[in-house]
């Protein structure tokens, strides 16, 4: 096999191998049971600022860290099995940090708010507005 076809085959398994994947992780309303629990956000963590977080109990309670400051809240949590995304405006300390911290909480924040769906990806835990994801999170890594 000359490199030419061992790239193309290389190419063709990754392609098979990464559809496999999306295919056997599509979107789907999150149990409480797998929803309850601390999540982070999926993105990098601005200079200055912690990884946000979000805990959500099975009593529909709802806190965490948004980087910055601490908050919490309150969801439907009869509403999640069905995707529905319910939140209550979130009350948080006001501490001041990093500029790009407390925008990276704010966004987080404002994304939490503005959802209306909720649903397992694979690992993550998304929340929608329709059918776009506005945020996504995934468990913390030890």
């Amino acid at each position: 096999m000359n490199m030419h076809s061992s790239i193309a085959a290389l190419s063709s398994l990754t392609i098979a191998l990464a559809l496999a994947a999306c295919a056997s992780q599509a979107p789907r309303p999150a149990s409480l049971a797998e929803a309850q629990g601390t999540w982070q956000l999926d993105a990098t963590t601005p200079v200055g600022g912690r990884i946000p977080t979000m805990t959500i109990g099975k009593d529909g309670s709802l806190h965490g860290n948004g980087g910055v400051n601490q908050y919490s809240a309150s969801f439907d949590a009869a509403a999640l099995p069905q995707g529905k995304w319910r939140m209550s405006p979130a009350r948080s300390t006001r501490m001041a940090g990093p500029q790009e911290a407390m925008a990276l909480e704010q966004a987080m924040l404002d994304a939490m708010q503005q959802a209306d769906g909720a649903q397992i990806e694979g690992e993550r835990l998304c929340l929608l507005r329709g059918n776009v994801v506005l945020i996504r999170f995934v468990r913390p890594r030890l």
